[in-house]
């Protein structure tokens, strides 16, 4: 390699390599910038940094958007990548000879790792960084900035009547059932009742939310009394929910986004709606209640208050207990909103009908019925009727968090392509062909022996010569390959564009895209029939997303990463296979055209003479763009179908480790839960794109060639065997009369002077029917003069290559 100044490059491919250059360098900088801004807001490289805190519906619209950002970014990085992928994966011509005597092809115009073990060791090692470092953009690129979810869980439930507020109507805590918070029997307050006589527990595991001492609501200064007090003052400006729409709210598993504390009014099945009196609900005839109650709930006085307690909604991220397999949420008040533990599902739909609350009784043992029997309780108050609810409106904030360790890793690795790149475009040996001119050029000028007399040479050929026995050929068996020099018989069909594809590209292609569709079609079908047979959710993030029970738990935060962003990888492999599909589909349109009137010149990365060149070597941005559009939308419907899904707040709990622990490594936020999580329209919507690209190159590849030529633009065999040229010859004195004293020696002499190969590859050509070459050695008698199939000028063209001909 000499050395080069580091001016701009005038080949073309060259400079279709300073954009590509330019672009990796570009989105390096603009990425190290933003880890230095990052960095100076006072965070550290192991820490996250607060991108953007606010409305969580504004957050959700930027998540979308800055992931789809990531995507264009990595994409195009990758691609300008893979461009330099493609360069070193082009052989130089002693490259092509080493593994022509092995009797193995080299891919031509397509970035393959089968070209790679026959390459320098320079060129295999910048091929193989190249290769490495798109591994970790893949794996944590898209997840260096991610959302974090605020989702509630603790809320306040007053049940209480219309007049709870009102100015003229008073309210006396606990409320007119006499029981204090977590107590779930009116009258059984823990003042007096004797638990040890007729046990029936206390707490959260009866649903009847946070437990408080009686005591504490005497006390004006206490947080439970002005907790109530706030409430009936501030009531008045909430926000009034049917109580269909409240059932759905506070019923159902979800987290306290939208709204917070909520009052659900109930009719009081008494002749006042305003509220009750203690005589209304207990008759309390051997006053057993008045020496504790009446300085406190006096017995005639008007009480518009209810029953209030403290609540919280959790989902557990592991298995705790299950119903139908599903995840079972946890709401500590549910039976004091008349919900049984059965209807506490993650995708509980609630019917339209009104809503009463209603004591659980089977959860009321015989005894303390009777006891509660024993201050006259009227047992009709078992039973409320609700009215309408009044649901304070609360603002949630979200984050968007930028990870500085997993940017600075992408930083390091999109750097590193950028030096592999400066050193391709200004240190490549010009020797290296990267189009499938460069090739023809090659072969037209210093033909290659061991395909000389192989005319008819084509891609199946060349496929049964690597990977097939041929001890069955024979010597004389004109329609095989033998090792001898022989005619070929010729046969004219139909070629299609897809004939042309070896199996090992469609395998690679298909097989992994299938399988991906697969595997994304089994959780498409579990998560719609855990979603109750419906297609129904959020697109990406949500608040409730569908996730794997306790996988970060299982196997932390980083293993977790890395799943959630093996589809990019896989995806990525899986695209550049299928753009090396419609590479091979051009370079054979190109191919054949050689085929067809009028000829023309070979495109190649060094023009001269009449050769052109292109800033693209197999891939016009006419199909390089849509190819590169598709790869964009695939890889977004894939951070959207399946990522980590961060949530602080509460609502989302793991029972068996310290989620500190294994956020203190990512400094995730503190508080904060992480699940592996799902969205069915997202993949639901993966899953039918990818179905549709499939079709694409097999409706596609169903288009037939117009020349009558061999397959295989992409095999240096075929390529080889192609151009083994008959150069014409031309007398210097053609045009000249004898009369100037020729003699017949010396016109012979000039007749036999033939125009030099690196002319003939310099102009125009075709291919089709010629003479024989003069180097070819004498062949197998065929009772006619044996005519050549292969490249040739304008000149030197009879005529296509006629079906059951015999050509060498």
């Amino acid at each position: 390699m000499g050395a080069m100044s580091l001016s701009i490059p005038k080949q073309r491919w060259r400079r279709t390599g300073m954009f590509n250059l330019s672009l990796i360098f570009f989105y390096g900088i603009v990425l190290l910038v933003c880890l230095v801004v990052s960095l100076s807001q006072g965070s550290t490289l192991y820490s996250t940094t607060v991108v953007f805190e606010g409305d969580c519906e504004r957050t959700n619209r930027l998540n979308l958007v800055f992931h789809l950002l990531l995507n264009v970014i990595s994409t195009l990085t990758l691609a300008s990548a893979g461009f330099f992928m493609q360069i070193l994966s082009s052989p130089s011509r002693q490259e092509i000879d080493r593994a022509h005597s092995r009797l193995r092809s080299l891919n031509i115009g397509v970035s393959s790792i089968k070209n790679v073990r026959f390459f320098s060791w320079a060129k295999s090692l910048g091929w193989l960084v190249l290769f490495v470092t798109s591994i970790p953009i893949h794996m944590f690129f898209n997840s260096s900035v991610f959302k974090v979810n605020y989702q509630g869980s603790d809320w306040r439930l007053t049940i209480a009547s219309s007049g709870f507020g009102a100015q003229d109507v008073q309210f006396f805590p606990p409320g007119a059932s006499l029981a204090n918070a977590g107590v779930p029997i009116p009258g059984l307050d823990n003042a007096h009742y004797n638990y040890s006589f007729c046990p029936f527990g206390v707490g959260r595991d009866w649903g009847y939310g946070e437990y408080v001492d009686l005591p504490e609501y005497w006390n004006e200064s206490s947080s439970v009394y002005q907790n109530i007090s706030s409430t009936a003052i501030m009531s008045k400006d909430w926000h009034k929910m049917t109580p269909h729409a409240c059932r759905e709210e506070y019923g159902a598993c979800k987290p306290r986004k939208k709204y917070r504390d909520v009052i659900i009014v109930i009719g009081t099945n008494t002749d006042n709606p305003d509220g009750w009196t203690r005589s209304q609900v207990f008759s309390d005839p051997n006053n057993i209640l008045g020496p504790v109650w009446d300085p406190h709930v006096p017995r005639k006085e008007l009480n518009s208050l209810w029953y209030s307690t403290s609540c919280t909604n959790y989902l557990p991220t592991s298995v705790v207990s299950t119903d139908a397999n599903e995840l079972v949420c946890s709401n500590t008040c549910q039976f004091a909103l008349g919900i049984s533990g059965t209807d506490l599902r993650t995708s509980v739909v609630f019917p339209e009908s009104n809503w009463t609350i209603d004591l659980p009784e089977r959860y009321v043992s015989p005894c303390v019925t009777a006891e509660q029997q024993r201050p006259g309780y009227d047992d009709t108050f078992n039973k409320h009727n609700v009215k309408y609810c009044l649901a304070q409106p609360s603002k949630s904030e979200c984050q968007i968090r930028l990870s500085n360790m997993l940017l600075f890793i992408s930083i390091l690795c999109v750097l590193a392509k950028g030096i592999i790149c400066v050193l391709v475009v200004y240190y490549l040996p010009q020797e290296s062909l990267v189009t499938l001119g460069d090739v023809l050029e090659s072969f037209i000028t210093n033909p290659d022996p061991s395909t000389m007399g192989l005319g008819t040479f084509d891609v199946h050929d060349s496929q049964r010569l690597q990977f097939e026995t041929r001890t069955h050929i024979g010597p004389h068996d004109s329609t095989e390959l033998s090792e001898s020099i022989v005619p070929r018989v010729w046969h004219q069909k139909a070629r299609r564009l897809v004939s042309v594809l070896p199996k090992s590209t469609l395998s690679s292609t298909y097989v992994p895209i299938l399988l991906f569709g697969g595997i994304a079609g089994h959780f498409t079908s579990q998560i719609y029939s855990y979603n109750g047979f419906s297609f129904k959710g959020a697109f990406g993030e949500s608040d409730s997303p569908y996730f794997i029970s306790d996988y970060v738990g299982q196997y932390g935060f980083l293993t977790t990463l890395i799943f959630a962003n093996i589809p990019q990888f896989i995806l990525s492999c899986c695209f550049l296979s299928y753009s090396s599909i419609f590479t091979r589909f051009l370079a054979e349109k190109e191919f054949n055209s050689y085929s067809l009137m009028p000829p023309k010149p070979l495109r190649v990365s060094y023009p001269a003479g009449e050769q052109t060149s292109t800033y693209w070597l197999q891939l016009p941005y006419t199909h390089s763009l849509p190819l590169l559009i598709i790869n964009i939308l695939l890889h977004w419907l894939a951070s959207n179908s399946i990522f980590i899904f961060v949530s602080q707040g509460g609502y989302l709990k793991n029972f068996y480790y310290d989620p500190s622990d294994r956020n203190d490594k990512w400094r995730l936020p503190e508080d904060a839960v992480a699940v592996l999580a799902f969205s069915l329209p997202a993949i639901l919507t993966f899953f039918i794109v990818c179905i549709t690209i499939i079709l694409i190159p097999i409706l596609y590849g169903l288009k037939k060639l117009p020349g009558d030529m061999v397959m295989g633009a992409c095999d240096s065999l075929v390529l080889s065997a192609a151009c083994h040229t008959h150069r014409s010859t031309r007398s210097l004195g053609q045009g000249e009369s004898n009369e100037e004293g020729s003699s017949g020696d010396d016109k012979l002499e000039n007749t036999n002077e033939r125009q030099p190969p690196q002319e003939l590859s310099k102009g125009k050509l075709l291919w089709g029917v010629s003479h024989l070459p003069s180097s070819m050695p004498d062949m197998i008698s065929t009772g006619r003069e044996a005519m050549h199939l292969g490249f040739c000028s304008v000149d030197e063209y009879l005529h296509g290559p006629v079906d059951g001909e015999k050509y060498a």
